[in-house]
Parts: C-alpha cells; sequence; structure tokens
C-alpha cells in the first residue's frame, strides 16, 4: 500500500512541475509566434521595425511600451490603426513617407510620452489631430522636424500640457500666432530654425513670445527672418516692438482694388511730390518697408521732384540694406549709407481708399547724402 501512494504524490508533483514550466514559458513562446517577420520583439515589451520597407502596420505586434517604426516607407495614418496598443510610451513614425494623418490616428494612446513624426512630407495637421485625445496629457515629447509644415492650427497644442520638447525646425513655416504655446506652461526646449519666417506685421505676437521666452527657444540665434527683404537674416528675437509700430496704422499696399487704378489720379489721389519741391517724409518705417517690400519693377519717371528721407537716419539706413532688382531691368540698386539715408528723386502719388493707404513710387535715380 504504501510504495503505491508514495508513487500516487510523486506523480502529481511531476504534473505540477510541468504545468509551472508551461506557465512560465507561455509569453515566451506567444511573444515568438506573433512577432511579425519584418520586426524584432525585444525584451521589455519593445518591438523595432526599422528599415524593412514596410507599407503598413504589422498586425498583433506586441510593443506593451515602445514601438519602433522609424525607417520605412509608411504613407498614411488612419483611423484606430494603433488600436490595442493602449500601454504605448514611446511611438516612433520618423523617416517615412507619411504625408496624409487622420485625425483619429493616435486614438487610445493615452499613455504615450514621445511621439516622433520628424522627417516626412506632412503638410498640414488636423487640429484636433492631439487635442481631441483629451486623455493624452502625459506627452512630454513632440518632433515635427523635417516635414513641410506651412502653418500650424491655433490650437494645436490645447490640452497638452505636459509637453517639454516640441521641435518644429526645418519646415516652412513663415509665422505663427503669439498664443499658440499658451498652455504648454512647462515647455523647456522649442525649436524653430531652418523655416522661412516672414517678419510681417503677421509674426508681431509670435516675435513677443520669443523675447519673453528666449531660454525655452534653444535655437534663437538661427530662427531669422527670411522675408521682407530689409529684414533678412535678422534674429526674430532681436526684433524690437518699435519694429511693429505701423502695423497699428495703416496698411500698405501695392495692389489696391481694380477700380482705384493709381496710374490715373482720380478724385480721391493726391501726389504728395510736385516737380522741382523737395518733400521731408516723415514716416520713415512706413516708407522703408513700402520701398523694398514693392514686387513689380520701377518705372522711370525723368521730371520726378526729390523724396528725402532724413529722419533717425542711423534706424533708417539699417532699414536700407543693399539689394538688386530683378536681372531683366537695368535700374540702380537699392544701397545706404552707414552715415546718412537715401535720396531718392520719386513722384508718390497715394490714394486713400476705405481707409487703406495705397502709395505709388516712381523712381529716376537714387543718390546717397
Amino acid at each position: 500500500f504504501l510504495p503505491a501512494v508514495v508513487a500516487s504524490c510523486l506523480c502529481l508533483c511531476i504534473c505540477i512541475l510541468v504545468m509551472t514550466l508551461i506557465l512560465i514559458s507561455l509569453p515566451l513562446l506567444k511573444s515568438v509566434e506573433v512577432c511579425p517577420s519584418s520586426c524584432q520583439c525585444l525584451q521589455g515589451g519593445a518591438v523595432k521595425c526599422v528599415g524593412y520597407n514596410i507599407t503598413d502596420i504589422p498586425k498583433q505586434i506586441l510593443a506593451d511600451k515602445v514601438l519602433l517604426l522609424h525607417g520605412n516607407k509608411l504613407e498614411t495614418l488612419t483611423p484606430d490603426m494603433f488600436e490595442g496598443l493602449v500601454n504605448l510610451l514611446q511611438l516612433d513614425l520618423s523617416q517615412n513617407n507619411l504625408g496624409k494623418l487622420s485625425s483619429d490616428a493616435f486614438n487610445g494612446l493615452n499613455k504615450l510620452l514621445s511621439l516622433n513624426l520628424g522627417r516626412n512630407f506632412i503638410k498640414k495637421l488636423p487640429p484636433t489631430i492631439f487635442s481631441s485625445l483629451t486623455e493624452l496629457k502625459q506627452l512630454g515629447e513632440l518632433f515635427l522636424n523635417d516635414n513641410k509644415l506651412q502653418s500650424l492650427p491655433d490650437n494645436i497644442f490645447h490640452g497638452l500640457g505636459q509637453l517639454l520638447l516640441i521641435d518644429l525646425k526645418c519646415n516652412q513655416l513663415k509665422s505663427l500666432t503669439g498664443d499658440i504655446f499658451l498652455s504648454n506652461a512647462v515647455l523647456k526646449t522649442l525649436s524653430l530654425s531652418g523655416n522661412p519666417w516672414d517678419c510681417t506685421c503677421s509674426i508681431r505676437g509670435f516675435a513677443k513670445w520669443i523675447r519673453d521666452n528666449e531660454q525655452v527657444v534653444l535655437d534663437r540665434g538661427y530662427v531669422t527672418c527670411y522675408s521682407p527683404v530689409h529684414r533678412q537674416n535678422s534674429t526674430i528675437n532681436s526684433l524690437p516692438e518699435e519694429e511693429f509700430k505701423t502695423c497699428d496704422s495703416f496698411t500698405v499696399t501695392n495692389s489696391p482694388p481694380n477700380k482705384h487704378n493709381l496710374h490715373e489720379p482720380t478724385k480721391t489721389s493726391r501726389p504728395v511730390s510736385t516737380s522741382g519741391q523737395n518733400l521731408v517724409f516723415d514716416s520713415k518705417t512706413a516708407l522703408c518697408y513700402l520701398i523694398l517690400s514693392l514686387k513689380q519693377n520701377i518705372v522711370l519717371n525723368p521730371v520726378a521732384a526729390s523724396l528725402i528721407l532724413e529722419e533717425d537716419k542711423k534706424n533708417c539706413s539699417e532699414m536700407l540694406k543693399p539689394r538688386r532688382f530683378p536681372r531683366k531691368t537695368a535700374h540702380t540698386p537699392l544701397y545706404s549709407s552707414s552715415k546718412h539715408c537715401t535720396y531718392f528723386r520719386a513722384y508718390v502719388q497715394i490714394t486713400r481708399w476705405w481707409g487703406f493707404l495705397f502709395v505709388q513710387p516712381h523712381f529716376r535715380e537714387i543718390v546717397s547724402v
């Protein structure tokens, strides 16, 4: 009787041991079975699918924490593409061919800490692609660098209050609103260089934000103006508020309404200079900006009178940077002296229409005095 009992106990112990080994090895067996051939399933819940030229995200990926998909050929992000990856902390989609993103692409990724969309072909972001994720409050890093973004929705970062890093360098951004980062109170690093910033009135609010938050914009020395010409290569944080004082007074344009042709004087047109008279133009900032931002060709006017810019000669000469006109014209390029402003022999006609100021100058020659 005793040997039978011992044998039964031994058999039971062996069964328990076998079941324990099976339960321990089951996760390992499962991960081996579902890991796609184009990926590497690493320890710690990380999946690496890098450089395999995949065009779609492999199904049934067991990426509990990290999913690396950079260096592939993904073109679109569709709704619920990352369904089931609720514990994902890091998602890297850089160096793909992404151009179109669904506003619901990141649904369910409520624990995400780092999102990399850099080095793609993204031209625009859906306004709610981030703000619609009301539970995505932990995102700390957002990489949008090296894309083709031309603008950003005003509230694109609203609700992402834990963002520490935003990378926007090397895009095609010309301007941003002054309150676009209002919700990002803990932001520590913002990269903005490599964009063709348009330093006209539209950038006024954003320029002030940069001046007030210089410690955040680490590459501020390379965040420079691309236009207009007289501000080219100036850093945005160096533009004082005085540079934009004309934005509060009137709008200058070289494209007036069709029914007001500046080449043909109307009842509301008035020449500010007449033949044989010299006129000192007090609004130097407005005139300097006007002259250097004109896009049409200069028209010769042999009977033009002199128009003199002489108020605050230092500032005026700083604005009149060297500029050459298109090769198809043979006009003398604008230039300035380090001590004096520039004299223009010109006839200027001003037309007021519905509060706007339209100016049409015709230059005959330029001399420095």
